[in-house]
């Protein structure tokens, strides 16, 4: 294992430790944001359930009575989470901010898993009950409600599309399936609650009758589309308009990893925050249908966006081959792994591979006193630490320590340098300082789980991944 500073007569986390250095527990935006978010959801459960519960007067009227109404029940909660699991992914620019993409990812794939077991109950239930009411069997329950109401049947081809997109979204199915097939398969859900829309409001009887009901879900419904058509396609088409972004200068770091610089008009409204990522289409042959995620690698230019990005497929294989000039259509900046989020004075920012950038960018621009600002970058070999100058350079600049961690992962757990030991003897004040971590997954959960080991309080760990 080799380990190198960019000041040698220094020692990680030598600044003195502040007594109360944990700062205020007083809630931060990051924090009160997801509470209010979760509160609200929680109320419009709540309501849903009253509005079924004020109109089912039949329900101890016999057991498929009871069927069919909890079978209502499970209709309105999964028509509710659709809408919510698109409004998770609609990328509204405060929502992104105060939670970060990756959380908001993570929380669209439960919503999402919600929605297809409440519409599987509700299918289930419905005609299962209706069966029973009219004596059929299911398959000739299923055909009458097909025959008899249109609906029924577009909603039942847009449930089959949210099952096709959940299998398809299965961490096994997705790592085999191309991304460009898997993206087409996504865009798949908003036909799919398209056809489902009308369903409720056609054939339910929680909304015959109430024209309140019909307002309000008719109402979520624009809301939601509203989000959707402003934020992922109305404002990146206007940004591009407006900005004119194209490739300025192409800068190989590495075999693996190329900087790119994209410059144009009027950037400085463009609105780059350390630590974010942007969504960059490269207008050329063979890359223009794909948008990827690429973490800024600094934040100190307010003509250009800078991004460093390292060959894990096809399409970032091909970017050391751009020519200066290469149209780009640029959105963003999206994520939460940024410097509002820090709770304490003293701060240590981890990075592992590639994973740097986003830390390049926040060990830059961070504010923090000199001596409280530490850098851990872990990478396999020395032509893997990409941007070495820059950090020491900046480390010199900001009075900052960085650490240089080499080496392939050991075989024993205790000579990690990112774990609990070597993370005490790297920084020994670390339970005062707040962590900033980006890096492989299992690297990530592996520091998070180490520093809390150290006495770092979840609230003071801050992850967030960019591969979505």
């Amino acid at each position: 294992m080799t380990v190198s500073t960019a000041d040698p007569a220094g020692q990680a986390g030598s600044a003195t430790s502040r007594p109360g250095g944990g700062g205020s527990a007083r809630p931060t935006r990051h924090e009160v944001v997801p509470a209010l978010a979760v509160a609200a959801v929680l109320a419009a459960l709540v309501a849903i359930t009253l509005v079924w519960w004020a109109d089912i007067p039949t329900i101890a009227a016999g057991s498929s009575n009871k069927l069919t109404a909890a079978g209502r029940l499970f209709g309105l909660y999964g028509g509710f989470l659709a809408g919510l699991a698109v409004l998770l992914m609609a990328r509204v620019p405060w929502l992104d901010r105060a939670v970060g993409t990756d959380r908001l990812a993570r929380i669209h794939a439960r919503v999402g898993r919600s929605v297809l077991v409440a519409l599987s109950c509700h299918a289930v239930l419905i005609v299962v009950g209706y069966a029973k009411i009219s004596g059929l069997g299911v398959p000739a329950q299923l055909r009458t409600l097909w025959d008899h109401y249109p609906h029924v049947l577009a909603a039942t081809f847009g449930f089959g599309l949210l099952v096709l997109v959940g299998v398809t979204s299965a961490r096994v199915s997705r790592s085999r399936l191309p991304y460009e097939v898997w993206h087409l398969l996504h865009l798949a859900t908003y036909v799919a609650i398209g056809l489902a829309f009308w369903h409720p409001l056609a054939v339910g009887t929680d909304f015959r009758g109430h024209p309140a009901h019909q307002l309000l879900w008719k109402g979520w419904f624009v809301a939601v589309g509203t989000a959707l058509l402003v934020f992922r396609f109305l404002t990146p088409a206007v940004r591009a308009l407006v900005h004119r972004t194209a490739v300025e200068e192409v800068r190989v770091e590495s075999p693996h990893v190329v900087t790119i610089r994209m410059t144009g008009r009027h950037m400085h409204t463009f609105g780059g925050t350390a630590g974010r990522f942007v969504r960059v289409r490269f207008l050329i042959r063979g890359c223009w249908r794909q948008s990827h995620p690429f973490s800024m690698s600094t934040a100190t230019a307010p003509d250009a966006v800078r991004v460093t990005v390292k060959a894990c497929g096809r399409h970032t294989a091909a970017l050391p081959g751009l020519s200066p000039g290469t149209p780009v259509l640029l959105s963003g900046p999206y994520g939460g792994l940024v410097a509002t989020r820090r709770t304490r004075p003293g701060v240590v920012l981890i990075a592992g591979g590639i994973g740097i950038t986003p830390m390049r960018a926040l060990f830059e621009t961070l504010p923090t006193d000199a001596g409280r600002l530490v850098l851990l970058h872990r990478a396999g070999r020395e032509e893997d630490l990409t941007l070495r100058a820059e950090l020491e350079e900046l480390a010199e600049k900001r009075g900052g320590t960085v650490h240089h961690l080499l080496g392939p992962r050991p075989t024993n757990p205790e000579d990690e340098p990112l774990g609990p030991s070597g993370l005490a003897r790297l920084v020994p004040d670390i339970a005062e300082r707040d962590v900033f971590v980006c890096g492989p997954p299992a690297m990530m959960q592996a520091v998070a789980r180490a520093a809390r080991s150290l006495g770092v309080p979840r609230r003071s760990i801050h992850c967030e991944r960019f591969n979505l």
